[in-house]
């Protein structure tokens, strides 16, 4: 596997980005993780902080709790963007829809039917401080329904976080994520999972421990993993440079064939 660090080395750009999507929040608000619907580049959805003011409530002199949603972004026929906050129902969803905990990172199935996000409100039987959970989703309504913590084998006492999940060439259902979870190498590292039997798999660190310049994971934070269906070409973001960024990895494959020296054949 070998690692590109994907911005230029002093982060100066050639031209100012344009916004993706025109729309204002407000000044406070930051939009994060996202993930378009199969088949469009108009509907999407993403993270974003919400701000609320808690001024009879003396918690560390702030006067403003930060926690995350899932907003469903569509653009309209004049070419306007419409925001909504995404809501859960069912069992526990007075819980998934408080502005006291925080719901994101979101990861949506081929067809778009299930959503994979990660979540710290304290649902009975969650594991730890931020545990991933599958809801079913239904886009009409912009709702989420069905919601089911993804297990013990996924999730830890720590901070599960950043589920990418995909079927892979063979079909197969992928689930990458990153968790702080003691046996890593150090802060978040990233782990890849299979659905084989109707359970997940024990995940398997994305190490490389004979090359560890090209190593997926560090002794940092690794998060924000993504893959191509082959799973020899994507992206993460890390701050084992000191700061945030975004790498690119390519993992080549060496094919050898032992042949005869007098037939030349295998």
């Amino acid at each position: 596997t070998y690692l590109n660090k994907t911005n230029s080395a002093n982060d100066s750009m050639p031209h100012i980005a344009k916004k993706f999507m025109q729309y204002e929040r407000g000044r406070l608000y930051n939009e994060g993780p996202v993930v378009f619907l199969p088949g469009s580049w108009d509907k999407f959805i993403f993270t974003g902080n919400t701000y609320f003011d808690i001024n009879n409530v003396n918690v560390k002199n702030k006067k403003e709790i930060n926690t995350l949603k899932l907003f469903f972004a569509e653009k309209d026929t004049t070419g306007n963007w419409k925001v909504n906050k995404i809501n859960f129902t069912g069992e526990n969803a007075f819980l998934l829809n408080s502005d006291d905990f925080s719901v994101g990172h979101p990861s949506l199935s081929p067809d778009g039917s299930k959503i994979y996000f990660s979540s710290d409100a304290p649902i009975p039987q969650s594991y730890g401080n931020s545990d991933l959970y599958v809801a079913d989703f239904n886009m009409s309504t912009q709702t989420c329904t069905n919601t089911i913590n993804l297990g013990i084998i996924i999730n830890t006492r720590g901070n599960e976080v950043f589920p990418f999940f995909q079927l892979d060439e063979d079909e197969n259902n992928i689930l990458y994520f990153s968790s702080n979870k003691p046996e890593g190498l150090g802060g978040l590292d990233i782990y890849k999972s299979s659905y084989e039997n109707n359970n997940w798999k024990e995940p398997l660190a994305l190490n490389n421990e004979e090359d560890t310049i090209n190593s997926i994971n560090s002794d940092k934070d690794d998060f924000g993993f993504v893959v191509n269906k082959t799973g020899n070409f994507g992206y993460f973001s890390s701050d084992r440079d000191s700061t945030d960024d975004i790498f690119m990895f390519r993992t080549l494959k060496i094919q050898i064939d032992v042949c005869d020296l007098k037939t030349q054949q295998p």
